[in-house]
């Protein structure tokens, strides 16, 4: 909420690269299993 609060888009201490990684990686296990979210996709 601070940084919402202060007009930035991602923490200093935690950095939306650290998010995006394990999304990543969990998109790519959700394809190879051929696990589908059609109101996502």
């Amino acid at each position: 909420m601070d940084c919402l609060n202060r007009n930035r888009k991602q923490s200093e201490r935690l950095p939306l690269d650290f998010s995006r990684q394990p999304i990543a990686l969990l998109d790519a296990v959700r394809q190879e299993a051929g696990i589908r979210y059609p109101d996502i996709e």
